[in-house]
C-alpha cells in the first residue's frame, strides 16, 4: 500500500500558467478610463452641463465689456440694464448647471469606484493561495481602499476640472479671435508652453506619487499589525517602541507629502498664464492707442484671460490627481493580472462530479510541493510523496514541526496544487476537477481556527448558508458546542467579536468543527482540532467524531494517543517524506521512530496496555 519510488514527474505548474487577463480591460490605462465606457449617457449629460457652466462663466466677460461700452457711450440705458440682468442670469445658470454637472459626474465616478473595487476583490478572491502567501494582507487592503479611491479622484474631480478647463480654453480662443486673431494665436502658443511645463512637472512628481502609494500601504500594515497584536504589545510593555516605529513610518509619509506640496506650491506653469495675461493686456493697450480696437474690446480681452486664469488654476491639481490615479491604476492592474502558477481553469463540463466516488481511494503519486511561485527556487516541503488511502479510512498524521502535515491537508483541499506528480480521487486527477467542486466534498478544521466578526450562527453556517435551524443545532450538539452557546444571552445570535475574541480556545475549536460538519463532507480534514479542549469535552467530542467519520475518509493531524491507537492508518512524516505508514500495531513493531515518539507521549503505557487488552 505504501511505496517510495525514485522516478520524478517533470510536471511543472509554471509551464501551464498564463497571465490571467481581466477580460474587461486591455491595460491599466483602459481600466482607469473605463468610466467613459461604463457610464456614457450619464457622462454625456454631465459634460453638457459642464459646457453650460463654462459658457455661463465665460460669457459675462463679453457682456461686461459691452455693458461698460454702452455705459460710456449712452449712459444708464435700458440696454445697460438688460446686459446687467443677463450677467445676473448667467451667474445663476453657472450655479445651477455647475451643481447638476458636478452631481452627475460624481454619481458616475462613485459607481466607477464601486465597480473597480468589486471587480478587483472578485479577481483577488479567485487567485490561488500562492498569491496570498506573497502579498501582504495590509498592503492589499490599502490597495483595495485608499488606492482605488485615488483612482476615482483621478476621474472626479480631476477629469471634470480638465474637461471644464478645456472648454474654457476653446471658448477663450474663439472669442479672442473675434477681437483679434493675433490675440488668439499668442494665447494658444502660451497654453502650449503651459501644457509642456505641466507635463514636465507631472513627470517629476511620478516617483513621489509612487512612493506615497507604497508608504500609505506601510502605514496601514503597521497600524493593523499593532492593533491585531495589542495584547502582545501591552504584555511586553512595548507600547512606546511601537509608537516610535509608527512615528518613524508616519514621518516618511509626511516627508513625501511635503515634497509633493512643494511641487504644488511652486507650480511654475501657472506663472505662464499670468505672463500671458500681461502680454495680451499690453498688446490691447497698444491697439487701443492706435485705434485698432475699442476700449470695450480691451476690457473683454482682459476679462476673458482673467476668466481663463481662474479656470486653469485647478489644472495643476487636476494633472497631479490624474497622475496619481494612473499610478494607482497600474498597481491595481498588477495584482488583478498577477501570473498565477496555479490557475484553477478546470471546468466540470462533462459532469465529472457525479461520476466520482468521493468515498473512493485517495492516492498521492510522486507528489512534490513547495510554497512560493512554483519556479523551483523554493525548498520542497513535500518530496516524492506516494501513498494510497482506501476510501472510508481514518488516517492519523503525525510528525515533527516542518514535517509537512498541514501541507498534506492543504493539498487535499486543493488550496495548492503540487509542482510535481499528482493527487487522485477514485482515479481522477485532482487538477482536472474544479477546486470549488472539491471543496464541496472536502472540509477542514484548521489548526489556527479563524472566526469571522459576526454571530455564532453566521460562523457555523459559513459552510452551508441555507442550513436549517435544526441542522445548525444538530451539528453544534455533535461538536459539543450547543451547551455553552445555549447559556449565552443571545444564544446562536450572540456576537463573538473580531476573530472570536470573546470565546475561549476550546469554544472556537468546537464552533469550527460544527462549521465543518455542517458542510457534510465526504472527506474530513482535522488539523489538531481538539488540541484546545479539556479532557471531558474531548471524550464526548471524540465519540461524536467517531460516529461522523464512519463511512467517510478522514485525516487527523494529531499528537493524541487515543487518535493514533484508534486510527485505521498512521502516517509518520519527516521533512516532507513518509518514513512510516500502517496501523498502530504494525508501526509499534516495525518503526523505531514511531515507537520512540509514541513512548514520549503522556499516558502511552496506559493507552498501550488498554489497547492490547482490548485486542486480546
Amino acid at each position: 500500500m505504501h511505496s517510495i519510488t525514485n522516478p520524478k514527474d517533470d510536471f511543472l505548474i509554471s509551464s501551464q500558467s498564463e497571465i490571467r487577463k481581466n477580460t474587461h480591460y486591455r491595460s491599466s490605462i483602459t481600466m482607469f478610463f473605463s468610466i467613459y465606457r461604463k457610464s456614457p449617457i450619464t457622462l454625456i449629460l454631465a459634460i453638457i452641463f459642464l459646457l453650460i457652466t463654462t459658457l455661463s462663466q465665460t460669457l459675462p466677460a463679453l457682456i461686461t465689456g459691452q455693458a461698460l461700452g454702452e455705459l460710456e457711450k449712452n449712459g444708464f440705458t435700458d440696454e445697460f440694464l438688460y446686459l446687467s440682468g443677463l450677467i445676473v442670469l448667467l451667474s445663476l445658470t453657472f450655479v445651477v448647471a455647475g451643481f447638476i454637472g458636478n452631481y452627475t459626474f460624481f454619481k458616475a465616478a462613485s459607481a466607477y469606484e464601486r465597480d473597480i473595487r468589486q471587480e478587483s476583490f472578485d479577481i483577488i478572491q479567485d487567485h490561488s493561495l500562492t498569491f496570498h502567501d506573497n502579498e501582504n494582507s495590509s498592503q492589499l487592503l490599502s490597495k483595495l481602499t485608499n488606492e482605488i479611491t485615488q483612482m476615482r479622484a483621478g476621474i472626479f474631480p480631476s477629469q471634470r476640472m480638465l474637461i471644464a478647463t478645456g472648454f474654457a480654453i476653446v471658448l477663450t480662443l474663439f472669442f479672442l479671435y473675434q477681437i483679434s486673431p493675433i490675440y488668439s494665436f499668442v494665447t494658444f502658443f502660451g497654453i502650449i508652453i503651459y501644457a509642456y511645463f505641466a507635463f514636465i512637472v507631472a513627470k517629476k512628481i511620478t516617483p513621489v506619487r509612487r512612493d506615497l502609494a507604497t508608504e500609505i500601504g506601510n502605514l496601514t500594515e503597521s497600524s493593523q499589525e499593532i492593533f491585531r497584536g495589542i495584547e502582545v504589545v501591552r504584555g511586553l510593555s512595548a507600547e512606546q517602541r511601537e509608537k516610535n516605529k509608527f512615528s518613524e513610518q508616519s514621518s516618511k509619509y509626511s516627508t513625501l507629502m511635503r515634497i509633493e506640496g512643494r511641487f504644488q506650491a511652486f507650480y511654475m506653469p501657472t506663472l505662464i498664464i499670468s505672463i500671458l495675461t500681461a502680454v495680451i493686456f499690453a498688446m490691447a493697450l497698444i491697439d487701443v492707442w492706435n485705434g485698432r480696437i475699442l476700449v470695450e474690446n480691451l476690457i473683454i480681452a482682459v476679462a476673458l484671460l482673467f476668466t481663463l486664469q481662474m479656470a486653469t488654476r485647478t489644472m495643476p491639481m487636476a494633472f497631479l490627481m490624474t497622475q496619481a490615479g494612473l499610478i494607482n491604476a497600474q498597481r491595481i492592474w498588477n495584482i488583478i493580472n498577477w501570473q498565477d502558477p496555479q490557475p484553477d481553469e478546470a471546468i466540470d463540463e462533462y459532469g465529472l462530479e457525479e461520476s466520482i466516488d468521493w468515498k473512493g481511494e485517495l492516492s498521492f503519486k510522486n507528489v512534490d510541493f513547495s510554497y512560493g511561485n512554483g519556479n523551483g527556487d523554493s525548498k520542497l516541503v513535500i518530496k516524492n510523496f506516494n501513498i494510497n488511502i482506501p476510501g472510508g479510512s481514518k488516517v492519523a498524521v503525525i510528525g515533527g514541526p516542518g514535517g509537512g502535515k498541514s501541507t498534506v491537508l492543504k493539498l487535499l483541499l486543493r488550496l495548492y496544487d503540487p509542482q510535481g506528480g499528482m493527487i487522485t480521487i477514485d482515479g481522477k486527477n485532482y487538477t482536472e476537477i474544479p477546486a470549488s467542486i472539491i471543496r464541496k466534498h472536502v472540509s477542514r478544521v484548521e489548526q489556527e481556527l479563524f472566526l469571522f466578526t459576526g454571530t455564532i450562527k453566521e460562523n457555523i453556517i459559513f459552510s452551508n448558508p441555507n442550513a436549517s435551524e435544526e441542522n445548525i443545532i444538530s451539528v453544534a450538539k455533535a461538536a459539543q458546542a450547543h451547551g455553552f452557546i445555549d447559556q449565552m444571552t443571545e444564544k446562536y445570535d450572540s456576537l463573538i467579536g473580531e476573530r472570536g475574541i470573546t470565546l475561549s480556545g476550546g469554544q472556537k475549536q468546537r464552533i469550527g468543527i460544527a462549521r465543518a460538519l455542517l458542510a457534510n463532507p465526504d472527506i474530513l480534514l482535522l488539523d489538531d482540532s481538539v488540541s484546545a479542549v479539556d479532557s471531558k469535552t474531548e471524550y464526548y467530542l471524540r465519540k461524536a467524531l467517531d460516529n461522523l467519520m464512519e463511512n467517510r475518509t478522514s485525516f487527523t493531524v494529531t499528537q493524541r494517543l487515543v487518535t493514533l491507537v484508534n486510527a485505521d492508518y498512521i502516517m509518520l512524516l519527516d521533512k516532507g517524506k513518509i518514513i512510516a505508514f500502517g496501523t498502530h500495531k504494525e508501526l509499534i513493531k516495525s518503526s523505531s521512530e514511531y515507537k520512540r515518539i509514541f513512548e514520549l507521549l503522556p499516558r502511552s503505557e496506559q493507552i498501550e496496555a488498554s489497547f492490547n487488552g482490548g485486542m486480546n
